[in-house]
């Protein structure tokens, strides 16, 4: 099966499975999902509505691209010449987030955005009308990406989550000169604080349907930027230390394969970012507790990412 098969059957069954049992669904947060349609423009990826609880707005992942992922195996003999290994594989997921106008975070967005929330382009679930969906420039709404990767044998998985705790776009300067003092600023969405607690729900979907639970957990951050508008249709990226990105890597793996994550934690890792956190788990709830090395980019740790130990409720509870 190609990766980008791997990739949307494995969403697509998150979803479905996690729907169905309502303690999953409970644990992780997850409302409702659907799988968007293109209408008469079909897509040319697969995406999905994502709807949380406690979230006003809905999700938007739309998956970007995937490939076959090699994972060296420390110790390990090389296999034989005519071998046929079966490699892992990696994805990449962009994040949408459309905001209700009643909430706070809604005056963050642009005018353009804002007036496409209160057009004639959104239905009631808060989700852009089929017909008119395609109408919407794809650099509207976003706020983060989203990486997964899994092993060959499915016992180790990464979810990671990469986003700017603040995605700024300023009005330049006539003339393009983005080295003088921008002037206003257009776009200032909380990335990070939107797109955490979708990593927070699929993380905790995955350890509950598949009976993972956290091993390892991974929070680095860098120098951030902003864009800077220099004319008619004209942007430049411009580093700033008022902005900050966060990555965070969630490592997952089945009770029966302790580290099985850790090569994909390793091969997913941005060599640039400087680690503000690395804490490995040893299987038991740590729930509550906050990874707060870095203020600005905080990573909560869910009850639903511990769901590797069979227990009194069949296995898909907190392992505590």
């Amino acid at each position: 099966m190609r990766a980008l098969e791997q990739a949307q059957l494995t969403l697509r069954s998150l979803l479905a499975r996690g729907l169905s049992a309502r303690r999953v669904a409970q644990l992780s947060g997850l409302s409702r999902a659907s799988e968007v349609w293109g209408g008469a423009t079909p897509l040319d990826r697969p995406a999905w509505y994502v709807w949380l609880d406690g979230v006003r707005g809905a999700y938007r992942l739309d998956l970007e691209d995937a490939a076959p992922l090699e994972l060296p195996q420390a110790g390990a003999p090389p296999p034989p010449e005519d071998a046929v290994a079966e490699p892992g594989w990696h994805a990449r997921f962009s994040i949408r987030y459309y905001p209700l106008p009643e909430e706070p975070c809604f005056a963050c967005f642009s005018a353009q955005e804002r007036d496409t929330v209160v057009g004639a382009f959104f239905d009631a679930t808060g989700t852009p009308r089929i017909e008119v969906a395609h109408r919407i420039p794809p650099d509207q709404f976003l706020v983060g990406s989203l990486e997964w990767a899994e092993t060959p044998d499915h016992s180790g998985t990464v979810v990671a989550l990469s986003s700017l705790d603040h995605l700024r776009l300023r009005c330049g300067v006539p003339g393009g000169d983005t080295s003088a003092a921008p002037r206003t600023i257009g776009r200032d969405v909380p990335g990070w604080a939107l797109s955490t607690p979708l990593l927070a729900a699929l993380g905790g979907l995955h350890a509950q349907v598949q009976r993972h639970a956290l091993e390892r957990a991974v929070l680095a951050s860098q120098p951030g930027f902003e864009v800077v508008a220099e004319g008619e249709g004209t942007y430049a990226c411009c580093d700033t230390e008022e902005v900050v990105r966060g990555d965070a890597l969630l490592g997952f793996a089945a009770a029966d394969a302790p580290g099985a994550s850790i090569p994909l934690v390793e091969a997913l890792r941005d060599e640039d970012a400087s680690t503000v956190a690395d804490e490995p788990f040893d299987g038991r709830c740590r729930h509550p507790r906050v990874l707060e090395c870095a203020p600005r980019i905080p990573l909560p740790v869910s009850h639903a990412w511990f769901g590797g130990v069979a227990h009194v409720e069949a296995g898909l509870t907190c392992s505590c």
